[in-house]
């Protein structure tokens, strides 16, 4: 059986762990959040059919809503974005499962799911932030 290390051994290995997970956080998240899109951004966004929406860690981004959102569908061809098996309908099934998939609501949909083609999953149950 393994020995489990004292309490100040633990410290003196995960403090150093937490400071340098804590540094890297901070610098590859650049510690800012632009407040909006860039002005030319948010027109082009606009004139394309979108609107402002905010993404993971409250990003800006142009989002674009999906008039087939929710419909049934088997396929990718059915849906104007995906056609997806939604973890909130079900548990996590295996691939190659025949499933009732939904099509995405909006170009930017954050979540667990699986892709849907053929009626079936077409591979493992995915989550996007």
């Amino acid at each position: 059986m393994a020995k489990l290390a004292h309490p100040r051994e633990m410290k003196r290995i995960l403090l150093p762990m937490l400071a340098l997970a804590a540094g890297l956080l901070s610098t590859s998240c650049g510690g800012h959040v632009p407040a909006a899109l860039p002005r030319a951004e948010a027109a082009s966004c606009r004139a394309g059919g979108g609107y402002e929406s905010r993404a993971a860690f409250g990003y800006p981004i142009c989002q674009h809503d999906y008039a087939d959102a929710g419909k049934v569908c088997s396929g990718k061809s059915d849906c104007q974005g995906g056609c997806l098996f939604d973890s909130v309908q079900g548990p996590a099934t295996p691939v190659g499962t025949a499933v009732v998939g939904h099509c995405q609501p909006t170009a930017y949909y954050p979540g667990c799911y699986a892709r849907v083609e053929g009626g079936k999953t077409s591979g493992p149950e995915i989550c996007f932030d």
